[in-house]
């Protein structure tokens, strides 16, 4: 009971302090928001363009592996059908008659 009497008090002698001090506050608040925008529009746009230059370097180095990762299990295949192809090429080829 006494501490919630004292609570009571102590905001009544501090009030006059709040209502000086907590316009103050808002003023800086808004003073501080519209300064803390200003600096993250700044930086996004500074960073915004090299971003781009890194997703865009990530998409392809990533199409890059994925194009490898289909395409090399299919190189012992391929190199199979180039021997089957030189080798028929090799024997069909036309004679030549002697006049």
């Amino acid at each position: 009971m006494t501490f919630l009497l004292l609570a009571i008090i102590f905001g009544i002698v501090l009030l006059p302090v709040t209502a000086v001090l907590l316009p103050l506050m808002l003023v800086f608040w808004v003073a501080f928001t519209v300064l803390r925008l200003i600096f993250r529009l700044l930086i996004g746009a500074l960073l915004l363009p090299i971003m781009a230059v890194v997703v865009g370097v990530g998409v392809v180095v990533a199409g890059l592996g994925l194009a490898l990762a289909v395409l090399v299990p299919l190189a012992p295949l391929v190199l199979a059908a180039l021997l089957i192809w030189t080798v028929v090429k090799l024997v069909n080829r036309p004679t030549r008659t002697v006049v």
